[in-house]
């Protein structure tokens, strides 16, 4: 003790911050060494990442010196210079995974919150290096001390300088060889948020293979003999986009980039995505621009490499990558939109033979009613040579998402398909827990704008009613469309049974008379009145004859959907008049049927700024439906429709192709063509669309 105390003697408030780096330098180098190959992004590759350790364990090495020779300041400021040197290619290679964070995807690769830890710990250690710097070493004894020492023995002395340094290296070696060991058990580690590593994917998945009879490392194109390397723009995109089965030809690589735009506030997200051909063409889509040109992956000279060289004049020179998923990647620069650069990732192709949920570091035990965030669950496809990544494009999956009203197991459900890759539409789930209510509600009815008077063909209005849910520990208003309600015509009142096993009430006014419930249209043509008498009864009659039959309503908020059930009696004649749906709407005071059918999908249509779900109008022509939506535009709110031909399977359409009503050419900007429907009324539309 007396020994540290001699040796701290005269020493200035800068020594000790010193020591602190040291301490942060070697823990940083440490930790930088043993995960550095797995953190950094694909644009690291080839930049020497290394120079980030090396020149933190050199500026840990020359502050142990200045620890030993604090009276030499130029010794500091060299560790000062490795240190910055440290920082500045931190901030050189971070952009990328700044990006990948912001988009929600990692399709650069790395590591971001390690990066994070890196760049951190890089500015703490420069700027308490900086401020020793201005403190000093020594104090004024110190300094005096020196002074003295340095004319009786010469201090600094070759010799002297030369074990110092020598000691610091052997030192530094010591943490290097931990570092080394702490690298090689780091790589047998699962990576952070997921549940399963790759080892355990391929054991899985290795006998669901298919069979692949293209081999695509034995298509070559040398750039010097490539059989368009002479052919003009209008030859290339002619070869290109002539055939009409392009897709069922053998690709050869596949490249993905996603691109993020801020605008006046907004966020809008661009895929593009390229696709290299046996043929040696290539096309793809940026920005939503159709691009094409020819590829090749052998220089003049014959060594191995990947370029892309599109119609325009410009290159996308690839660089090998160091991602378990890709292969290369490269900045594809485009002369769409003011000439925009994406950054691209690209794999050897193998189709898709399924589709896994990783839902990260996620507990699968919920509260009741908590909100489902599924932010970091990713949707990872599985391809033919067992290599897994996430989707870089969100909008190509469809989530059905638990019901977090109901206690007990529940299914999170995911669907993709992509254009791309064919038909096949992949499906898998995972099973989350929910569970019991414990909490109390409060209701509050006494707005003037709740509904008070109900007829047999209204469905339940929730505008203007409060209901508050409170637990031990919070009071939330949660939204009163989403409770349970049963009409009581017997008492005049709408019960709200609860979860937690109470049930609560509203005093209200039924209207049941024939006048209130009457409906008038034309079926087959022509005119009818329906009356409904019942919650499941109702009557036809086209002037000569009636009939009576079985109904149900359905639906979610204004005016009720009838579904048409069997005849009770009288003419089957009237009776074979009703389709098997209908819905209604009130004009001039009066109920009219239409035989449109309105359904609904939370499955955005719209990439750009969709903001509520895609609705869907069937109507008298079967081939066709319309899709209804708003998207946000310039912090507007805009209507969007378009018609289309479709194919149903139950629940699940498949749109095919644009037939009609296409404002703002909205269909190139519509990605997603799958969709699992559920029924809504038309008062659930966001706008009139006729």
């Amino acid at each position: 003790m007396e020994k540290i105390k001699q040796f701290l003697k005269g020493k200035g408030i800068g020594y000790y911050i010193v020591i602190g780096d040291i301490i942060l330098s070697l823990i940083l180098g440490i930790v930088f060494f043993a995960t550095y190959q797995g953190a950094m992004a694909n644009n690291a590759a080839g930049n020497l990442p290394e120079v980030i350790g090396v020149c933190i364990i050199l500026g840990a090495i020359l502050d142990i010196v200045t620890l030993v020779l604090p009276e030499y300041k130029f010794i500091h400021i060299g560790a000062l210079i490795a240190y910055c040197l440290s920082l500045m290619k931190e901030i050189y290679l971070i952009p990328n995974l700044i990006v990948d964070q912001i988009n929600g995807v990692a399709y650069q690769g790395g590591n971001f919150p390690l990066n994070l830890f890196y760049i951190i710990m890089q500015f703490i250690i420069v700027i308490s290096a900086v401020v020793a710097t201005f403190l000093g070493f020594l104090n004024k004894q110190g300094e005096q001390e020196f002074a003295e020492e340095v004319k009786r023995t010469g201090r600094f002395s070759k010799n002297n300088l030369i074990k110092i340094i020598s000691g610091a290296c052997v030192f530094v070696l010591a943490i290097s060889i931990s570092a080394g060991t702490l690298a090689s058990l780091n790589s047998s580690s699962k990576s952070a948020g997921q549940t399963v590593t790759l080892d355990e994917i391929q054991e899985e998945w290795k006998d669901k293979t298919i069979e692949y009879d293209f081999d695509p490392t034995q298509v070559v194109y040398r750039e010097d003999t490539h059989p368009y390397k002479d052919a003009t723009a209008e030859q290339i995109i002619n070869n290109v986009s002539s055939s009409p089965d392009r897709f069922l030809h053998n690709k050869v690589y596949e490249f993905e980039g996603k691109y993020t735009e801020a605008y006046q506030g907004n966020f809008n997200y661009t895929y593009s995505y390229i696709y290299l051909w046996e043929d040696g063409l290539y096309n793809g889509t940026a920005s939503g621009t159709n691009i094409y040109g020819y590829w090749y992956n052998q220089t003049a000279e014959g060594l191995s490499c990947l370029v892309l060289k599109d119609t325009a004049g410009n290159d996308m020179v690839c660089n090998q990558s160091r991602d378990p998923y890709y292969d290369w990647y490269g900045d594809l620069k485009s002369n769409v939109n003011g000439g925009r650069t994406f950054k691209m990732n690209g794999f050897m192709y193998t189709p898709v033979i399924g589709i896994y949920l990783d839902h990260g570091d996620d507990d699968l035990q919920y509260e009741f009613r908590e909100k489902f965030d599924k932010t970091s669950w990713t949707v990872n496809l599985i391809r033919n040579d067992l290599r897994h990544s996430a989707i870089i494009n969100p909008d190509e999956a469809t989530w059905t998402l638990p019901d977090m009203t109901k206690s007990g197991d529940q299914d999170v459900k995911v669907s993709w398909q992509s254009d791309a890759e064919g038909e096949d539409i992949f499906e898998t789930s995972l099973k989350i827990n929910v569970g019991e209510d414990k909490a109390t509600y409060e209701f509050d009815f006494s707005a003037e704008s709740v509904k008070k008077t109900y007829r047999y063909v209204d469905l339940f209005d929730p505008t203007g009613i409060r209901v508050t849910r409170v637990t031990d520990d919070r009071r939330e208003e949660i939204d009163a469309s989403t409770i349970p309600y049963e009409f009581d015509y017997d008492n005049n009142q709408i019960n709200f049974p609860m979860t937690n096993g109470q049930t609560y009430n509203m005093p209200v006014t039924f209207d049941l008379s024939e006048e209130a419930n009457t409906l008038h249209g034309t079926l087959s043509e022509k005119d009818v009145t329906v009356i409904v008498t019942s919650p499941t009864e109702a009557k036809i009659s086209d002037g000569a004859n009636e009939a009576t039959f079985s109904i149900t309503l359905e639906g979610t908020q204004g005016l009720a959907s009838i579904v048409v059930g069997d005849k009770i009696s009288g003419s089957d004649e009237t009776y074979n008049l009703l389709p098997e749906e209908f819905q209604l709407i009130e004009q001039d005071g009066m109920l009219k049927i239409t035989l449109e059918i309105f359904m609904r999908s939370s499955t955005k249509a719209n990439a750009y700024n969709q903001t509520t779900d895609t609705y869907f109008i069937f109507g008298d022509d079967s081939t066709k439906v319309t899709l209804v939506w708003v998207f946000n535009y310039n912090n507007q709110d805009m209507n969007q429709y378009m018609e289309c031909s479709y194919t149903m399977d139950g629940t699940n359409l498949t749109i095919n192709s644009l037939v009609g009503v296409d404002s703002s050419n909205q269909w190139t900007w519509s990605t997603k063509t799958y969709y699992n429907l559920q029924s809504c009324s038309i008062d659930d539309l966001p706008f009139y669309p006729y």
